[in-house]
């Protein structure tokens, strides 16, 4: 991995680690689901995934960031229902548009990609922080390197450290929006589902730089 950053080629090994990851936790995703709501987030989550590999295999070795993204983003909303599926997918595709031209994935597109995605989902989805959403994942992990110089694995590393306290922290926020919303005190205790996932991709995404590092 270069200083600058990492290859359209490395990005698209890095999308498929996260997969591998998210179809581990699967069964985790759907029992943090069942308290808020079907039970199938992490079904959806394996789904949009398994979904994005298989579409990325698919490409050209010469694709470049901006369009693999946009393919996954295309692929997940396509394999997936629900609004999770949508929100998943809106979110890949605004990154891309955050990378028209993008040669190599660094810190600067990092933080662009998290930008686009935090807006992605505020505008969708019209939700704020608080409201016990993705968001708040997104917008924790963004707000934690938005003025970052460090490296990639760095700012990787600390943009999932702030998405997991985030998503954890949700457990503490009522449903302000969505069905959950009529559970009331009864969604006190449980993190969401969707900000967990969140939390998860970025770990992952973390965890492949470190091994390309090693």
């Amino acid at each position: 991995m270069s200083e600058t950053g990492i290859s359209a080629q490395d990005f698209r090994q890095m999308m498929v680690f996260v997969a591998e990851k998210i179809a581990k936790e699967e069964a985790h995703l759907n029992s943090l689901d069942a308290a808020l709501g079907d039970g199938d987030h992490g079904i959806t989550m394996q789904l949009g995934f398994e979904a994005v590999t298989r579409k990325l295999g698919e490409l050209d070795m010469q694709t470049g960031i901006e369009s693999l993204l946009v393919e996954a983003g295309m692929a997940f909303m396509a394999a997936t229902g629900g609004a999770s599926g949508v929100v998943f997918g809106k979110m890949f595709m605004a990154g891309a548009g955050s990378l028209k031209g993008t040669r190599r994935f660094g810190p600067p597109e990092f933080r662009s990609l998290l930008k686009a995605m935090e807006s992605s989902v505020s505008s969708s989805g019209k939700v704020k922080p608080g409201d016990k959403t993705v968001l708040d994942a997104v917008a924790s992990a963004f707000q934690s390197i938005a003025d970052s110089e460090s490296p990639l694995l760095e700012v990787f590393t600390k943009a999932a450290a702030a998405s997991e306290a985030a998503a954890q922290g949700t457990a503490n926020m009522l449903c302000r929006v969505g069905r959950a919303s009529r559970l009331g005190d009864r969604a006190l205790g449980h993190p969401d589902p969707g900000a967990v996932s969140f939390s998860i991709i970025l770990r992952a995404m973390a965890d492949w730089l470190r091994g390309r590092e090693a």
